[in-house]
């Protein structure tokens, strides 16, 4: 995810979407878990994203588990 002018890119999904019945107004799909959250930032960094966060609906076991899945890949990344 990066091109002729250097620049780097990154993803962070929105985890919730609008909900009327939940008193916030918004929730998140109970079967987006960690792992499924995980599996995602996996592929953008397959892809060439160098920044990989969390928005909206995002955990902090969600970008924990991020963080110890891909630690291998961006410190090798890191260190190229």
């Amino acid at each position: 995810m990066t091109g002729d002018a250097g620049i780097v890119a990154g993803a962070y999904a929105n985890l919730e979407a609008a909900d009327p019945s939940h008193p916030s107004g918004y929730s998140r799909d109970p079967a987006l878990t960690s792992e499924a959250y995980a599996d995602y930032a996996e592929r953008w960094v397959e892809r060439g994203a160098r920044i990989i966060g969390g928005c909206c609906g995002t955990r902090p076991e969600d970008l924990a588990l991020i963080a110890r899945w891909l630690a291998p890949a961006v410190t090798g990344r890191l260190e190229s």
